[in-house]
């Protein structure tokens, strides 16, 4: 018989996803399975679809909840799992028939507590369709790029590769390790991923095996850039306060910090301000559970966006390094465009003022003719009467 695998999904108003979803579970070539859905309080008519659609089917279980984030539905449905290893499932997302088969033979490799396996994927729209020029496909093929000249101890400094939390497999021994999910609304697949490898390297198979849906509800697509700025600090913050324990174990541990620090300044989430500030507190005793309330309590006292109000500090300054690189390319783009306008503007200047000598020049001349006309036409004219004259008195 197989190791049982269980599929965990989370779900919140997911009613035109959540059945495609399951069943791209039941269709896996790897058979072993049971699959948990945890409904986070839904207000749509997911529950009822999926009680009556997957009646009577003993892989399936429905588990309903009051809405508590998506970080909760997955603690519980992975607390309730009876499998040795996890799948996440976002129910909006869709695994490839061949997922868990390719990922638990990755997963079994690994003696001990085990190592977060994860694949590349696909972006799909909010129709299925496929969605390779969509921002977030663009910036995944960057970060994959930049990811494969990183060591693997450091991937995730260099930014959440993995993507989503439906991209993680792992056995339960990991969880049981590692704990549970904390309760961030954008990062908690993230935070979750940079404990994980603190205890093993992850492990990233190359093939996509998961389609990634992008649409307008994504949580990630929310407009307040504070609680990305917030959790995005927390997060990096406590993988540098760790980074003696994660690299504890490597051959070269000079080289290893230099990667550490490389892939954080090319990592477009990591905000080289508001990380500060967590890594103070966290040097100076603040534990875990209390940077945690700073960022998800949203006190006064520790609101970056109040103490930069303060401070009179703008908000640029807290966004990442390569933002505040691409503010100074911009800057610097529009500096040289106001000195070539500037330039421009000069030579401008002294077409006018040249032109303004020769509108001058030929108005002179054109006065000196008429001058010259006018006394031309007086000598005429004097010459006119001096004929009149001898005409007289020639008929005298």
């Amino acid at each position: 018989m197989n190791t049982l695998v269980t599929v965990v999904i989370p779900s919140y108003n997911h009613e035109k996803y959540v059945a495609a979803a399951v069943d791209s579970c039941l269709s896996q070539t790897y058979r072993d399975l049971e699959v948990i859905v945890v409904d986070d309080g839904s207000q749509d008519n997911s529950v009822n679809l999926l009680r009556a659609r997957y009646a009577g089917d003993p892989r399936i279980k429905i588990v309903i909840q009051q809405n508590n984030g998506a970080h909760a539905a997955i603690n519980v449905g992975i607390h309730q799992a009876s499998g040795e290893y996890i799948a996440i499932l976002n129910s909006d997302d869709l695994f490839h028939g061949r997922r868990i088969e390719v990922l638990i033979q990755e997963a079994q490799q690994v003696d001990g507590i085990g190592s977060l396996v994860f694949s590349d994927l696909e972006f799909i729209n909010d129709e299925g369709h496929p969605a390779p020029e969509h921002e977030r496909a663009q910036g995944y093929r960057v970060l994959q790029q930049r990811c494969q000249k990183t060591p693997i101890e450091s991937l995730f400094l260099a930014g959440n590769v993995a993507m989503t939390s439906s991209n993680f497999f792992f056995p339960k021994t990991l969880f049981h390790a590692v704990g549970e999910f904390s309760p961030l609304r954008y990062t908690h697949d993230w935070d979750w991923a940079l404990r994980a490898t603190v205890h093993c390297p992850p492990i990233w198979v190359r093939e996509n095996l998961l389609s990634y849906r992008v649409h307008s509800l994504n949580t990630i697509a929310e407009s307040d850039i504070w609680p990305h700025i917030r959790e995005n600090a927390f997060v990096h913050a406590k993988a540098i306060l760790t980074l003696k324990q994660r690299i504890a174990s490597t051959d070269n541990p000079s080289r290893a910090v230099r990667s550490a620090y490389t892939s954080l300044l090319h990592n477009e989430s990591f905000l080289p301000l508001a990380t500060l500030y967590f890594i103070v507190l966290g040097i100076v005793g603040f534990t875990e559970a209390q940077l945690l309330e700073l960022v998800t309590a949203r006190a006064e006292e520790g609101d970056l966006r109040c103490l930069a109000d303060k401070l009179s500090l703008p908000e640029d300054l807290f966004l990442s390094a390569k933002h505040l690189i691409e503010m100074r390319k911009i800057i610097n783009s529009q500096t040289a465009l106001i000195e070539d306008r500037w330039t421009a503007m000069q030579q401008m200047e002294a077409m006018i003022h040249e032109r303004d000598e020769t509108i001058a020049s030929q108005t002179q001349m054109i006065e000196d003719r008429w001058a010259a006309m006018q006394q031309m036409g007086q000598e005429i004219g004097n010459r006119d009467r001096r004929i009149a004259e001898l005409q007289e008195r020639l008929a005298d």
